[in-house]
């Protein structure tokens, strides 16, 4: 390629061939700006020496075209003479370019070159006129702009609050990382979209960035952004500023947010903890105040009484006065047993303490607690035969368990219901204390825990927080009493309880108390209410056959539940109690047969594995079945290894 132009070609002074209004306006330019004109026909180059001058050169010293190639930048020259003989062969009609060349001291300057064809009568091209402009402080200018821009572009990539960028009309148009992080949404899909829309309250969020053009700032905007459709909105709180153009005209808006879940989280936690706070302390008063009025009341009850029982003496029982007195004496009588539940809320009940199991306490009093129950409750037990012992009060400990379990059946009223007792053990942490009744200096350590829940009616959170409260009660009858010395015995025992209720689910009552010191090292489990890491329900209505399972899966290491048929096993999952590795079902039941009672339990649990067991054969008995998705079969009878074998093909470890 051509050297620019070509070597032969002379160069001379400019103010000879200027004579069109063209070269005249462009020879006025001057300063910074030399003029040059190309005469097509005879290669000749003419300049007027300010470009010399602009590169250090003397005027007249740069004669030829080679020795203007050989100024150009050498990264620019390839491009240089590429667009010079296109303008040159009339390929192209405007030469337009930026390019570097060197001064006499081998700096390197930026120039702007512009030139047209200039054509005769005929409009044959005759030659080529143009400018050639030096442009060094504009490219300094735009480097030192676009490295303040790459430079602002890190801070806002670098930020750990997301930014938003907004124009006027809330349109995004720029994110940074942190923004695309919290949205869950990619730059692309950001950019273009209204700002608004991305929130939960999008009329509030619109009048922030609003408000920001308006004023110039807005600070401290608390608003919810809706990064999933399916999850609560996320606080953020915003500080929004205007964005000004050069002429002072809005530009867009500058929208920081700062996600605040954790704070409000701290703040919701310490409002929770204050409540419980006030609540311990006015339990506690309660309690004082009832102990006090127990005491002063067994002291007038004991004259009272004692009145009465020496009165009954000195008169006949044939009298009608002896019924008076013996109707004083049993109004007495029920009074020191109020009394006496008024000591146990108190704390300061008579407690007789020793070493026991829990676990055992509640199976010897299985019989008083269906008694408790009503005919439409159904107890269910879930005792853990390895808990550590306790120091407790045997009678005192039957009470609270048959407290629970009476409220439970008085939830559950007249319809059909599940009651279910669960013992257990668990390392209790500060957290987990802190969400109980009773806890606040309690330490950290290992606590045996029994369970009531039921299916029942539930209870409103309004209600739940004042169950504990001497007398009161949400039944039309009764002296609602009964949790009130519930919480006293626990208190009595060092010990804590967690309450859950709903309405309409039924409520749960977790009572905790501190293992004796010489048990606390004894295997325990991890969490309440044990759920059945490896708990295997078996419906079958044969008592031998469940007897006979129930002892082999403990030989395993599992833990076992029956159902006597397939009504009670759906019963349970209804219930809420569903929390089994594997079912083993038999095939023919009475109520619910074993087909019936698997696709019940397939509709609830949809991945929990069913190991069918038959005397039939295995084809005989599936075919019944059809392509459901049973996990496995069991031919009766079989051995242990059997079971054992198949239990682990479906039970995952």
């Amino acid at each position: 390629m051509d050297p620019l132009p070509r070597p032969s070609s002379a160069v001379t002074s400019v103010q000879d061939v200027v004579t069109s209004p063209l070269q005249a306006r462009l020879a006025l330019q001057s300063g910074r700006t030399s003029i040059w004109h190309y005469d097509l026909e005879h290669g000749t180059l003419l300049a007027d020496g300010i470009l010399e001058h602009l590169l250090g050169f003397p005027a007249g010293s740069v004669r030829s075209g080679s020795e203007w190639a050989r100024l150009v930048h050498p990264d620019d020259l390839v491009r240089t003479q590429a667009q010079w003989l296109a303008t040159t062969e009339g390929r192209a009609h405007r030469f337009d370019l930026e390019f570097r060349m060197l001064d006499q001291h081998g700096s390197v300057r930026w120039f702007h070159a512009l030139g047209s064809t200039i054509r005769d009568t005929n409009r044959h091209p005759t030659a080529l006129a143009g400018v050639v402009h030096e442009i060094t402080d504009r490219k300094h200018a735009e480097e030192e702009l676009h490295e303040l821009s790459r430079y602002n572009r890190q801070l806002l990539d670098l930020s750990p609050d997301p930014v938003f960028v907004l124009d006027p009309a809330g349109t995004i148009i720029d994110v940074n990382p942190a923004a695309q992080a919290l949205t869950h949404a990619e730059r692309s899909s950001l950019i273009g979209a209204d700002f608004g829309q991305r929130f939960a309250d999008a009329t509030r969020a619109r009048q922030l960035w609003t408000d920001a053009l308006a004023r110039g700032t807005v600070r401290d905007t608390e608003i919810g952004l809706v990064a999933d459709a399916k999850a609560q909105p996320i606080p953020l709180l915003c500080n929004a500023t205007a964005l000004a153009g050069e002429d002072g005209s809005p530009r867009g808006v500058l929208v920081v947010a700062r996600d605040i879940s954790a704070r409000k989280a701290a703040e919701a936690e310490r409002f929770m903890t204050e409540a419980r706070v006030r609540e311990t302390q006015k339990l506690e008063s309660l309690g004082v105040l009832a102990g006090g009025i127990a005491h002063d009341f067994n002291n007038l009850l004991t004259g009272i009484l004692g009145n009465a029982s020496l009165a009954k003496l000195d008169i006949s029982p044939d009298t009608p006065p002896y019924n008076c007195v013996e109707e004083i004496e049993k109004a007495s009588l029920r009074a020191a047993e109020l009394c006496r539940q008024m000591l146990a809320y108190s704390g300061k009940g008579r407690f007789v303490v020793q070493l026991l199991d829990l676990s055992e306490l509640i199976t010897e009093a299985g019989p008083l607690l269906e008694l408790s129950s009503s005919k439409k409750a159904k107890l269910r037990f879930f005792l853990n035969k390895h808990l550590p012992l306790i120091q407790a009060d045997v009678n005192q400990l039957r009470q609270v368990v048959i407290n629970l379990v009476s409220n439970a059946a008085e939830a559950i009223g007249e319809k059909d219901g599940l009651i279910r007792i669960t013992t257990g053990a668990m390392r209790a942490t500060r957290e987990y204390l802190h969400q109980t009744h009773l806890a606040p200096d309690l330490p950290e350590g290992v606590y045996v825990f029994v369970e009531v829940s039921d299916n029942g009616s539930g209870m409103p959170p309004d209600v739940l927080q004042r169950i504990f409260e001497p007398f009161y009660t949400t039944k039309f009858t009764g002296r609602g009493l009964g949790l009130s010395a519930v919480l006293g015995i626990i208190r009595g025992h060092n010990g804590a309880i967690k309450t859950e209720s709903e309405p309409g689910k039924g409520s749960s009552f977790l009572v905790l108390f501190p293992a004796a010191e010489q048990t606390a090292s004894l295997p325990i489990e991890a969490r309440p209410p044990a759920p059945a890491a490896r708990r295997i329900l078996i419906v079958d209505d044969e008592d031998t056959v469940r007897s006979v399972l129930v002892r082999m899966l403990r030989s395993f290491g599992y833990e076992t539940v029956t159902a006597v048929n397939g009504q009670e096993a759906v019963d349970l999952f209804h219930s809420g109690h569903d929390d089994f590795r594997a079912v083993l079902l038999d095939l023919t039941m009475p109520e619910l047969d074993g087909a019936e009672t698997f696709r019940e339990i397939h509709r609830l649990r949809p991945t929990l594995p069913v190991v069918l067991m038959s005397g039939y054969s295995e084809h005989d008995a599936v075919s019944r079945f059809g392509a459901q998705g049973l996990a496995g079969f069991l031919q009766k009878p079989f051995q242990p290894d059997v079971l054992r074998a198949r239990l682990t093909s479906v039970v995952p470890p």
